[in-house]
């Protein structure tokens, strides 16, 4: 696969996989991040590769809160999907509405300060957001971001216990 990231066996800057895995190197923006991943392509895995942006995507129509939808996720070498641009949220958007899906997970909470909304990936501030006019609704504990169906997929904050569909991704730069 000619655009699948760097791979490492072992040791990747200062991060060490078991012998079973490989080190990914991912970039995102100006930031590298390691991984450790079985030595397979997302292809293999039921991903499918979003045309032009550069990460894979696999659909959960099983219901599951946040912690094991992620961890369903991390599993794979994957994780929750993140909508951190207004071109992949768009497209995000089109593959859940196509799928017919319900509210769907995804990468992104304010579990460390309430009302600062990070990505899960990095813990990265937000530069996008499609958030409800109403929404992030702050102090009523609901931690965990989705996607709502009955507002046209913007996002809603919503409690993390509470099981939804997801998505995961795998990027590569």
């Amino acid at each position: 696969m000619t655009n699948w990231p760097k791979r490492l066996a072992g040791m990747c800057e200062n991060h060490s996989c078991p012998t079973n895995k490989t080190c990914v190197i991912e970039k995102r923006g100006s930031n590298e991040f390691t991984n450790c991943t079985d030595d397979t392509s997302p292809l293999d895995k039921g991903y499918t590769k979003a045309p032009i942006l550069p990460f894979f995507y696999k659909t959960y129509t099983a219901k599951k809160n946040y912690v094991d939808a992620s961890k369903t996720c991390q599993d794979e070498g994957a994780r929750l999907i993140e909508p951190d641009t207004e071109e992949k949220n768009t497209f995000i958007r089109g593959i859940i509405d196509e799928q017919n899906m319900d509210n769907v997970f995804f990468g992104l909470t304010d579990f460390q300060d309430i009302g600062d909304y990070r990505w899960t990936s990095n813990n990265s501030t937000l530069t996008f957001n499609d958030w409800e006019d109403n929404e992030p609704q702050l102090g009523i504990g609901e931690f965990c971001a989705a996607f709502y169906k009955g507002l046209a997929w913007q996002w809603i904050n919503i409690f993390c216990h509470w099981k939804l569909q997801f998505m995961c991704e795998i990027t590569f730069a």
